[in-house]
């Protein structure tokens, strides 16, 4: 779900959150964004301690999220992995067809499959 959703169940004490264990803010580098970061602190402030949050920042960002989560949630560790858990596969529609907008190197193959 996107951050507003969570922050929006969250103030309205959605039983749905009932045994919410994790939350992983993908894009967390909005903290920055004038207009939509305050939905990114109003999230982490508002999570339950019990609530495990993961967040994920750009390189950049590293430091000063660290801060901020340190601050508001207690003992933090940064893991830094460059490997991609989930495959990210872009496409393109040409002429009502779908390409793939990139090949898979290591076996010289499109990523899709279809």
């Amino acid at each position: 779900m996107t951050t507003e959703v969570l922050r929006n169940m969250l103030y309205a004490g959605s039983s749905t959150l009932d045994g919410l264990g994790y939350v992983v803010m993908d894009e967390v580098h909005y903290l920055a964004d004038r207009f939509r970061g305050a939905v990114w602190e109003e999230v982490i402030l508002h999570l339950s301690e019990a609530v495990r949050l993961s967040a994920c920042p750009p390189r950049q960002q590293r430091r000063g999220v660290r801060r901020v989560l340190v601050e508001v949630r207690g003992d933090t560790t940064v893991v830094v992995d460059e490997h991609r858990p989930v495959p990210l596969w872009q496409h393109m529609m040409v002429s009502g067809r779908l390409m793939d907008l990139f090949a898979d190197e290591a076996n010289n193959q499109t990523l899709a499959g279809w």
